[in-house]
């Protein structure tokens, strides 16, 4: 026979695990108080691709590294799945804070304006890539920006981008030969 759902209980673990959440944070937070963490910190946010620990928000991406310190690439359950990779049995999850969001019209007459409104958070539970059992993962190839041909290109854009701004604040721009930084 099936075990009944006991909601008292189920909100109980909810709020503790929230709290708990909360808590890592509060902690992630003054451990960054050394130079080393701090370091650690923005290594992992420089991480870059979709599953980067980076593309979170900077309180979840303490909650991660509170819980699993170190953790570089973290996603979902089902987002691993999607990428061909398995969480390994018996593996606890990290928690962090999802926004809740829900249309809310401005007025009540125009019900069709309607605008996304923050109403809360709910937790949500990641998995570090260490988890993860399955397919390789691609590497992120970030593109040469120390070659003279990127540089040659960022400055034309910057130009365009500079030149085109609304009100046209900018007229003019002197472009002058790159200089190396090694005299020899």
């Amino acid at each position: 026979m099936a075990k009944a759902f006991d909601k008292d209980s189920w909100l109980a673990q909810k709020e503790r695990r929230l709290q708990d959440a909360k808590v890592a944070l509060e902690q992630g937070l003054k451990a960054l108080q050394s130079s080393e963490d701090w370091r650690r910190m923005l290594e992992g946010m420089a991480e870059v691709g979709a599953l980067s620990v980076g593309r979170y928000t900077f309180q979840n991406q303490l909650i991660i590294w509170q819980q699993r310190p170190g953790t570089r690439l973290a996603a979902t359950f089902q987002t691993w799945k999607q990428r061909g990779r398995f969480v390994r049995k018996g593996e606890n999850g990290i928690s962090i804070l999802a926004p809740v969001v829900k249309k809310v019209a401005e007025d009540e007459a125009d019900s069709d304006a309607k605008e996304l409104r923050l109403i809360g958070f709910r937790l949500v539970t990641v998995f570090g890539v260490d988890q993860t059992d399955g397919e390789a993962l691609p590497e992120v190839q970030l593109p040469d920006i120390t070659s003279d041909e990127a540089f040659e290109g960022s400055v034309e854009t910057l130009k365009k981008i500079a030149l085109n701004i609304d009100g046209n604040p900018v007229s003019g721009i002197e472009l002058r030969t790159r200089q190396n930084a090694d005299p020899s």
